[in-house]
């Protein structure tokens, strides 16, 4: 998954919902307390971040209220949420970036995204990106990355996390999702980098769909990699 864009530096939150994502809903409950393993069984996990994906993406970013004004460069459309959502024990702002794919089918702008082991092929701000196996309990693939600072004056960032897909071949809408959330099994498989900082993204997804021309992406993160200078 590509690392966090450049955004406002986290602040504290006491709430971790939007207006769109009521409090009683799974997903809200992950995003407050990381722990959505003790509270639901394997299959829900995928399930929760899928809806998750779709309802932030469809819904929540469809209320253009809930967004900054857009900009854009070169075709591509960049927006943050008004309002930050905890991730990581912090308030960080959701991004949002949109951009169409000439000539390009959905579904192989989906098996690119889908591939992460191929990442540091066509992404340089990644060093690192091993897998670390199929989880069939949550139809789950698993990923270990390493993001460099490249010279400046901060550690690495590794993250720990899950990958989720869902593909409807007849209407040619795709979506990909990685979550470091529940990832201690992940921990386990393979030591962090030394001297590396551990980030977090509670939620990354991309919605692949079909237009005339080609395919159009949306891409909505939600990543906490603890920016300089509250920690180095």
């Amino acid at each position: 998954v590509p690392p966090p864009v450049a955004r406002r530096a986290p602040r504290r939150r006491s709430s971790c919902t939007g207006r769109r994502l009521p409090a009683t809903t799974l997903w809200a409950a992950v995003a407050c307390s990381g722990r959505l393993l003790g509270i639901a069984g394997a299959d829900s996990l995928r399930n929760s971040l899928l809806s998750a994906a779709q309802e932030r993406v469809d819904v929540w970013y469809a209320d253009k209220s809930n967004v900054e004004a857009p900009q854009e460069k070169e075709g591509v459309s960049f927006q943050l949420s008004k309002e930050d959502k905890a991730c990581g024990g912090d308030g960080v702002p959701l991004t949002f970036v949109e951009y169409d794919i000439e000539g390009a089918r959905p579904v192989d702008v989906f098996n690119i995204l889908a591939n992460a082991r191929e990442q540091v092929s066509w992404d340089p701000t990644v060093s690192k990106m091993d897998f670390l196996g199929d989880l069939e309990s949550l139809q789950a693939r698993g990923f270990a990355g390493v993001f460099p600072a490249k010279g400046a004056p901060v550690p690495d960032r590794e993250i720990f996390e899950w990958q989720f897909a869902k593909a409807n071949f007849t209407t040619e809408e795709f979506w990909v999702v990685f979550s470091s959330i529940g990832n201690d099994e992940l921990r386990q498989k393979e030591p962090m980098q030394k001297g590396a900082v551990e980030m977090q993204n509670c939620m990354a997804a991309y919605k692949v769909s079909k237009t005339p021309k080609g395919a159009h992406v949306v891409n909505t993160q939600q990543v906490n990699s603890h920016p300089w200078p509250l920690t180095a």
